[in-house]
């Protein structure tokens, strides 16, 4: 059975080989364009798929993939550490707006707060 610890450097080691498939994508987006251009038969339709996934802010693009590999290595296995990254560093919320808003519940809120006091970022 495997580790967590090699869990988590199967997922580390993912961020090149996502990171060539993304420069793969975005090199090929000009030829769909192209091909789009010319009606030529499912260029639109893959288009579009490629455009999803090399959007920066789409829900599971290779970009958003890239980082939820940077918050699992940044958070180092701490549930706090997590949230100020994927709240704070990816969403942009502010710790206090996680505890007005309520965001997530205010024990996690108010522990993501004072993490972020000491945060060295």
């Amino acid at each position: 059975m495997a580790s967590i610890d090699s869990d988590v450097a199967a997922m580390l080691a993912l961020e090149q080989p996502v990171k060539d498939l993304l420069a793969v994508f975005k090199a090929a987006n000009p030829a769909l364009k192209r091909l789009e251009k010319a009606d030529y038969p499912g260029g639109e339709w893959l288009r579009e798929q490629v455009e999803l996934t090399i959007e920066a802010d789409c829900n599971g693009g290779l970009d958003a993939v890239i980082k939820g590999i940077h918050m699992l290595r940044d958070a180092k296995g701490s549930p706090v550490a997590f949230d100020y990254e994927f709240f704070v560093r990816f969403l942009g919320v502010t710790p206090d707006e996680l505890i007005t808003e309520k965001h997530i519940d205010l024990d996690r809120g108010y522990a993501v707060r004072q993490y972020a006091a000491t945060a060295t970022r």
